[in-house]
């Protein structure tokens, strides 16, 4: 026996693979199902409008495409190489060092805090798009002055200086953030709970299907939602004035904008990983063994730029006509999240078929935060069952227990702390998600060794990885993932100036810190389960445990493989 099992190292019970987990219907699914997973709207409208309201946008986007070279795509590639190798989800797959194996249960209570809020980003829109079903937008310009009784055509067919127009632009009042804010005159919005509900159904009900039956639904929404959002794109630049301001967004006006579009960009490629972590791994962990990685690496991070660029520019065309309307109106930042993207319908109800471009727009925020919480749950799922043999038994049951239970946490972002929470749960995520890469860097790269690592990738994809790129991930990326751990603890202490709510960033920070208990917790305990001397156990503890192939044939090709290490040569000519 070439490797090492479970019965070498603790006696425990030996990694018994999913048969019935199924595959992606095409390697593309794959694709598909990442970029479904970028779809971030706290950091697509937190952040994303900091390339261009900060007015360094050609140089965010340079800092963003070196981003992606040096810190997103190793990372993209190395989950991606754990779940496919492994067949198996985020908690499973850290058989590749089993002593760290509690990383897997910290990604697996992030994903499930993450879901918990994630649910009202889909909610608001649903809320949207029912109340714009009826005649009038209530938050058009005809609503919102006949609500305060002065309604007069004049006043919406042309841009006068007027009063009540002054009052209509006003950033606290543009109309679709006021109508947001009156659903929070009370301590808990019925209105918004309903929706939630609605969203949570929705999302068990899909996760009821077979893998090959989500890859298909995630591909062709996933499709739809580009589509959608790049119409909704090229209809916004046509708003007047929404290309006023262009060059500004071009060029950098201050010295200081320019180191933030570098000091930002590693915490903006970080939404690649969606709210969560692991996400990634478990849909690779559904292709098939010789799925080309590296390919589809490459295209996952530029597609989810892609995105990311595509929903800053909505931010950019909305703030440029709406202070092409009142030059002196104060835009939205990137601080103000739910302003950022909440005042796009208003902008939307001055075109003409204002109730179309509404409900496109309401469409990409519901299809794109539907299929991050689809991406997400799968993911729990996928680690829960490929982890504990019993739970497959009971698959239709688990789903929609926990989506029940995920429902009922959820009520409290319906409450306006709730709301705000929102913001510094997402904020705390970076943080948590920059330390969990940094450990799958080091375990990977470094626990599991650069030479095993080239062997195994070799050895799935055909293509060799040469070394040059090895030590980029060992010694470049973690300055990356440095600088955004640096960005998140940054951000988290602005937050409790911001909202003066410092009691909400204590639960959290509690939260986080009784999460991440489960690394030593989890390494004492599998220390205790080895015999010998305290070094020995460790090194026991650290060596790959039914680190294989799943499939048979797989399995013993690769058994014949690391027996003969003259099949590898060229990485015994290797040297650092």
């Amino acid at each position: 026996m070439s490797y090492q099992t479970s019965y070498d190292s603790n006696g425990g019970k030996p990694f018994k693979p999913n048969k019935d987990r199924g595959f992606w219907s095409s390697s593309s699914d794959f694709f598909y199902a990442c970029v479904c997973n970028s779809f971030r709207m706290d950091v697509a409208f937190g952040v994303a409008a900091v390339p261009f309201i900060t007015h360094g946008g050609i140089f965010m986007f340079l800092a963003l495409v070196m981003n992606v070279i040096l810190f997103t795509y190793p990372i993209v590639f190395m989950q991606s190489f754990l779940g496919q190798f492994s067949s198996s989800g985020f908690i499973s797959a850290f058989r590749v060092a089993p002593l760290f194996k509690g990383v897997g249960y910290i990604a697996l209570a992030m994903n499930v805090c993450s879901l918990t809020f994630y649910a009202i980003y889909t909610a608001v829109p649903i809320l949207f798009l029912i109340y714009s079903l009826s005649p009038t937008l209530p938050w058009s310009c005809e609503a919102w002055l006949l609500r305060n009784k002065s309604y007069d055509d004049s006043h919406c067919s042309d841009y006068n200086e007027t009063e009540e127009l002054d009052s209509y632009y006003h950033l606290m009042q543009i109309p679709s953030v006021e109508y947001f804010s009156e659903q929070f005159q009370t301590a808990f919005s019925f209105s918004l709970y309903g929706c939630v509900i609605l969203v949570w159904i929705a999302v068990s009900l899909t996760l009821c299907n077979t893998t090959e039956k989500i890859g298909q639904i995630l591909r062709y929404s996933s499709l739809s939602l580009i589509a959608l959002l790049s119409i909704v794109s090229l209809r916004m630049m046509l708003l007047p004035g929404s290309m006023t301001n262009i060059h500004k967004h071009i060029q950098y006006q201050t010295e200081f904008d320019f180191k933030m579009c570098f000091f930002m960009a590693p915490m903006l490629t970080l939404a690649t990983f969606g709210p969560g972590w692991g996400s990634i791994l478990s849909m690779a962990s559904y292709n098939n063994f010789k799925t080309d990685i590296n390919k589809y690496s490459w295209l996952i991070c530029f597609s989810q730029l892609g995105v990311l660029v595509l929903l800053g520019l909505l931010c950019m065309f909305t703030e440029s006509h709406l202070t092409s309307i009142r030059p002196n109106m104060v835009v939205p930042t990137y601080d103000q999240q739910w302003t950022s993207f909440l005042s796009i319908p208003s902008s939307l109800a001055t075109m003409e078929f204002p109730h179309l471009w509404t409900w496109m727009f309401l469409a990409v925020l519901i299809t794109g935060t539907f299929n991050l919480m689809i991406t997400q749950m799968f993911s729990i799922l996928t680690a829960l069952f490929d982890e504990f043999e019993i739970l497959r038994l009971y698959k239709v049951e688990v789903t929609l227990g926990l989506s029940g239970v995920l429902a009922l946490i959820s009520a409290y972002f319906c409450t306006e702390n709730g709301i705000y929470f929102t913001e510094i749960v997402a904020e705390l995520s970076i943080s948590t998600q920059a330390i969990c890469n940094l450990m799958l860097l080091i375990i990977v790269v470094w626990v599991y060794g650069r030479e095993r690592f080239q062997r195994d990738v070799e050895f799935m994809t055909s293509q060799a990885l040469q070394t040059w790129k090895i030590n980029i991930v060992r010694f470049v990326t973690p300055i990356f993932l440095g600088v955004t751990l640096l960005i998140g603890f940054i951000l988290l202490m602005f937050s409790s100036y911001r909202y003066g709510v410092p009691q909400s960033i204590n639960i959290g920070v509690y939260i986080t810190l009784i999460t991440w208990l489960a690394l030593p917790v989890y390494c004492v305990f599998q220390l205790l389960q080895t015999n010998g001397t305290l070094g020995m156990r460790f090194k026991r503890c650290v060596k790959p445990t039914d680190w294989y192939p799943t499939d048979a044939e797989q399995r013993q090709q690769y058994e014949e493989t690391i027996d003969n290490p003259e099949t590898f040569q060229p990485l015994t000519t290797i040297v650092l």
